[in-house]
């Protein structure tokens, strides 16, 4: 990993990951898997991990000054000896603006049908009840881009190209860059590669980006502009993708991150600290550090020497 800058001081962090822009779909199987000469039986609902999973998961996000550009690119593919039916299914938050979807079956393109949240949310609840599972309630309040149901032959993939558009969320001056990952949980494989490019550009020379979570790799095109990129190979994300930034408006900048998951008790906070930039060079300033353990007796044993380390 490359970075251009000096110093990072990191002072206790745990950063909860909440979905904020929401552009991945998924499969939901409506029907039971039809094999080479048998009868087509009625549509039955499976769990949403069914027959099916991706190939590949390749995203770019182009962001300037808060606004990002979204392209989506999946593969995804039957696992199941035979043919299955299955709905294309995209979860799209308030605010979100989609400028297209692409879905292509054997060569065929499948239109679909956006549906508001009030709309979607009985579609999204009545997945929930007949599958027995909640994974999908954290929607309730999306809209909904859904296709009609469609055959999936085994072995033949599907391929889904979207594109949209989203306001990066803006917290004291530290802006927030997000992707939704975790719906790769759905698959029934692990996922062959997983990439998400973050081109970042601001106004203002960027110190440093940072993500609680995912490892990134970090190339700095010039001090306002810096592409971040996380990739995987052979795994199931869990977590969604987090990448956090804050434009430097002086010559030494603080990134200040705060979480607290339960009101009634104390919270965590994160403080990178960062030159800017453009002053790399010119002037080395001279620092004093002052580091401060807690030696009390919860300290004892492996978190003091994690801590150390």
């Amino acid at each position: 990993m490359k970075r251009s800058m000096v110093m990072m001081a990191v002072f206790g962090a745990m950063i909860s990951m909440v979905s904020v822009c929401s552009a991945s779909g998924f499969l939901v199987q409506t029907g039971g898997r039809h094999l080479p000469g048998t009868p087509v039986r009625p549509a039955r609902f499976t769990p949403v991990l069914g027959s099916w999973a991706i190939n590949y998961h390749h995203v770019d996000l182009r962001v300037r000054d808060q606004i990002a550009h979204v392209s989506v690119d999946q593969e995804f593919v039957n696992t199941a000896s035979g043919m299955i039916e299955v709905e294309y299914l995209l979860p799209v938050p308030p605010g979100a603006s989609i400028d297209s979807m692409t879905l292509v079956v054997d060569g065929k393109e499948f239109a679909a049908k956006l549906l508001k949240a009030g709309e979607a949310q009985k579609i999204y609840e009545e997945i929930v009840r007949r599958k027995k599972d909640p994974a999908l309630l954290e929607y309730v309040g999306f809209g909904l881009y859904k296709t009609r149901a469609f055959p999936l032959m085994p072995g033949k993939p599907a391929k889904v190209i979207v594109t949209y558009k989203q306001i990066c969320q803006k917290d004291n001056g530290t802006v927030e860059v997000s992707y939704p990952l975790n719906m790769e949980k759905f698959s029934a494989r692990p996922i062959k590669e997983v990439r998400v490019t973050a081109d970042i550009k601001a106004a203002a020379p960027i110190p440093n980006v940072y993500s609680p979570v995912h490892s990134l790799n970090v190339k700095r095109e010039a001090a306002n502009h810096i592409v971040a990129t996380y990739q995987q190979k052979n795994c199931l994300p869990t977590t969604d993708l987090q990448i956090f930034y804050k434009p430097a408006t002086s010559a030494v900048d603080i990134t200040f991150l705060t979480h607290q998951p339960d009101p009634s008790k104390d919270g965590y906070f994160l403080a990178l600290v960062s030159p800017n930039p453009k002053k790399n060079g010119q002037t080395v300033q001279p620092k004093s550090v002052v580091v401060v353990f807690d030696h009390s007796g919860s300290m004892s044993g492996e978190k003091m020497r994690q801590a150390r380390k």
